[in-house]
Order: structure tokens, then C-alpha cells, then sequence
């Protein structure tokens, strides 16, 4: 394969709005996330007018790099937060959830997130309500350019105002804990996951943490910087600004495929966010929550 500019696939969640449409993004109603790399079948990116997916199949999966399968790929999402996501847990990965990194790249005033426990867990903070959960979650106040990593099993929620980057594992599983009692335009609630999310909890606070399947690295591009070919495939996120990768054009919002064993030349100001896969997960010491 070639260096590939990626068609993304919107979704038109209920906590969404227009913020993504400055990221290239264009729907008639509002866009909660654009997936901008995906092999997984909830959310099939396309490039030169067919799934990436089927592209790869064709050469037997070469151009990810030796050993490389879709299910070793991460997903890339811009999302934007117009209303507060749901409080929301993931299991781990070898129960088909993930661990997911969110970079912040534009924050509202007064925009927070939640992420893990203030403290940690006693035998008299078992109170399974919701108004005791909230109660226990950090609140974090963010602001663009930080960074977060969300182990698998940490409760967590993004609030309002917030235009991230994801990065995550080869997952679509979400437990849902609260959602704020929102109904969509039929009137019905988004259902909650009480039992599954209490097991994803209990799980993340007995398991090491793991490193995930993927490096990512933000960079400034500066007039021109050459990218020596590499042994796995990587992608390109332009965050800011516009520039060419080879003979394709890039500016805010686009994300580029790059094979393994490719070279590439960067010119133009841009900054962007770099993502490659890791073959293998590496563990550590439990995360405090």
C-alpha cells in the first residue's frame, strides 16, 4: 500500500455538537466523535473510496508490519464533548475492553474531567448509588495540551467543553454507571451496565496495569522533517496548522496511514500526533485510583 489519507466515520452520539466541523469533519447534525483510524467493524475508516480494512486483507496484512493483525491496531477518534459524557467504565483487555489516552486539545473554562477515586476503596465505601460514586470520583480540571491515560477498570467521564484526541485499544466496550438521565429523540434512555461495570472495577483494581498497544508521541513540524521507514505501520494526526506528507496535502483534522517500510518527507507548520502499534504489552505496578 501507499500513504493513504483516511476517510473517518462520524457518529451523531446525543452529547455532541459542532466543534469537530473546525476539524474538517461535515454532517448536518452534530458529531460527537470522528473515528480517524479504525480496522474494527463498528467503525471502518476508508481510504481511495474502500475500507481500509479490505485494502489490508488484499495484501494479507503486510503493510501493519510482521505480526501485525487488526486486532494489535489502536483506534484514533477526535471526540468532542458538548454535553458531559456518561460516568462510564471499560473491562479489561483480555475481556474485550481497553485502555484508552485521552490529549487534550481544546478545553472550555471551568472544563474537568473524572478519573478514578479520590481515595482508595474501604469496607465502609460500598454503597453502590450513584450519588456515593460521583462522590468518590476525582474531578481534575484540564486544560489543552494535557495528557491522560485511562487504565482499563478506572470509572471515569469526560465533562463538557472538551475536544480530545483518543487513542485506545481494539475495543467498542463501554459499561455505562450514570448518564445524567439524558433520553434521546425518542424519548428512551441509553441503558445502564450496573452488574458489568461493577465486575470491569473490581477486575482494573486487582490487575497491574498494562502498557498499551501503542507509542504516541505529539511533534511541531517545523518546515520539513523526513520520517525514515519504520518496521510497524504508523499514523498522523494534524491537531493545528497544514502541510504536505509526500505529494498529499494535510491540514487540521486529517490523518494519514502510513505503512510499515515506508519513508516519508513532512514540509509545512503543523503540529500533530504520531501513532504506532506495540506488538506485545508490557505490565506494571497497580494504578493507584
Amino acid at each position: 500500500m501507499e500513504i493513504s489519507k483516511i476517510t473517518p466515520v462520524l457518529k451523531a452520539y446525543l452529547w455532541g455538537g459542532k466543534k469537530l466541523n473546525e476539524y474538517g469533519k461535515q454532517s448536518a447534525g452534530p458529531i460527537a466523535e470522528s473515528w480517524e483510524f479504525s480496522l474494527h467493524s463498528d467503525g471502518l475508516c476508508r481510504s481511495r473510496g474502500k475500507t481500509l480494512l479490505s485494502l489490508l486483507e488484499q495484501e494479507n496484512f503486510r503493510s501493519l508490519g510482521e505480526g501485525i493483525r487488526p486486532e494489535n491496531t489502536p483506534i484514533i477518534k477526535f471526540i468532542h464533548a458538548a454535553q458531559p459524557l456518561s460516568v462510564q467504565v471499560h473491562p479489561l483487555p483480555e475481556k474485550g475492553g481497553k485502555n484508552e489516552l485521552w490529549i487534550v486539545l481544546e478545553a472550555e473554562p471551568g472544563s474537568f474531567i473524572y478519573c478514578g477515586e479520590k481515595s482508595p476503596e474501604t469496607e465502609q465505601e460500598t454503597d453502590e448509588s450513584v450519588e456515593n460514586i460521583l462522590c468518590r470520583l476525582r474531578k481534575i480540571p484540564v486544560k489543552k495540551g494535557d495528557t491522560y491515560f485511562i487504565p482499563a477498570g478506572t470509572v471515569h467521564a469526560m465533562g463538557q467543553g472538551l475536544t480530545v484526541l483518543e487513542i485506545q485499544q481494539f475495543s467498542n466496550c463501554t459499561y455505562r454507571l450514570f448518564d445524567y438521565g439524558r433520553t434521546d429523540a425518542n424519548g428512551r434512555s441509553r441503558p445502564l451496565h450496573w452488574s458489568q461495570a461493577q465486575e470491569a472495577y473490581r477486575d482494573g483494581k486487582q490487575q497491574p496495569v498494562a502498557v498499551p498497544f501503542f507509542r504516541v508521541r505529539k511533534e511541531e513540524i517545523k518546515s520539513s522533517r523526513f520520517l525514515p521507514p519504520q518496521k510497524t505501520f504508523s499514523t498522523i494526526t494534524v491537531t493545528e496548522g497544514k502541510g504536505i506528507a509526500g505529494s498529499l496535502a494535510l491540514r487540521k483534522g486529517d490523518t494519514l496511514f502510513i505503512p510499515c517500510q515506508t519513508p516519508v518527507m513532512l514540509n509545512g507548520n503543523f503540529e500533530a500526533v504520531f501513532v504506532s502499534p506495540e506488538k506485545e504489552t508490557r505490565t506494571g505496578g497497580k494504578q493507584p485510583r
